[in-house]
């Protein structure tokens, strides 16, 4: 199950916008692996901002294909 709380952006402006986005992405990242088989762009570039390698090795990508049928 996957719990997380509504994020609303300061005000109207692009950058609370964006800001508020961003951090509700991360919120789902591991249901996005989980239901679409593959590690969404927003994460890539997250991990690279954060300074964390990820390694993928020969059939790690073919393993997330697996993806769940169901998610409450």
């Amino acid at each position: 199950m996957v719990f997380a709380d509504q994020v609303y952006p300061a005000s109207t402006k692009p950058e609370d916008v964006l800001v508020a986005v961003q951090y509700s992405q991360m919120d789902y990242f591991y249901s996005d692996v989980l239901l679409r088989g593959k590690y969404p762009n927003y994460a890539f570039r997250y991990f690279e901002e954060q300074g964390i390698d990820i390694s993928f090795y020969e059939g790690d990508e073919e393993v997330l294909k697996n993806t769940a049928d169901f998610l409450s």
